[in-house]
């Protein structure tokens, strides 16, 4: 629930500062999904250096269950947001034309 009014007080900030619709704002949704694709990758590398020593597990086990989820990810759900944000892109840049 908190996550759902984090979400929406962002939505109310981006259009109080930008005065317009999200959908209004020339925003490139290829290079957002290229970054939810690379989330995954992200969260095994922050899982490594957990436990490497550089950065202080935020639980026991923490570590590994990052690494997995991590891993888990990037199988699944990365390689579907990488092809869905090279379409986009293609799209975009169409539209560009």
């Amino acid at each position: 629930m908190d996550v759902l009014l984090a979400l929406l007080a962002a939505y109310l900030v981006i259009r109080l500062i930008a005065k317009k619709r999200l959908r209004d704002l020339p925003i490139r949704w290829s290079f957002v999904l290229l970054a939810l694709a690379l989330a995954p990758a992200c969260y095994f590398v922050f899982g490594l250096l957990e436990r490497a020593g550089v950065i202080q597990e935020i639980y026991a086990d923490h570590a590994y269950s990052a690494m997995l989820g991590g891993s888990l990810a990037m199988i699944l759900i990365s390689p579907a947001m990488l092809f869905f944000a090279i379409l986009t892109f293609l799209k975009e840049r169409k539209a560009r034309k």
